[in-house]
């Protein structure tokens, strides 16, 4: 997610159903909506959005954000014993 000079939300509150969601922030300052309250983020920072949790993500100033986010996989009964 590259969303430099944009202030304010990037996208509106919302859930995944089968997903977990986590932001890694590589350059500037934000916040992340999570569990009812705004959480700020710097570079450097890693949240995780549980799936089910209603989140979002927001720039606070202009001076640019990038984030890396990773959506994970839903878990499944794919473990193989060795031992």
């Amino acid at each position: 997610m590259n969303l430099s000079r944009i202030k304010g939300p990037f996208i509106g509150k919302h859930i995944h159903t089968e997903t977990d969601e986590i932001i890694y922030v590589l350059k500037g300052k934000g916040e992340v909506f999570l569990n009812g309250q705004w959480v700020p983020m710097k570079a450097g920072d890693l949240h995780i959005c549980p799936r089910g949790v209603a989140h979002t993500t927001r720039a606070v100033d202009s001076e640019g954000f990038e984030a890396l986010t990773i959506f994970t996989k839903p878990v499944t009964n794919d473990k193989v014993m060795l031992e």
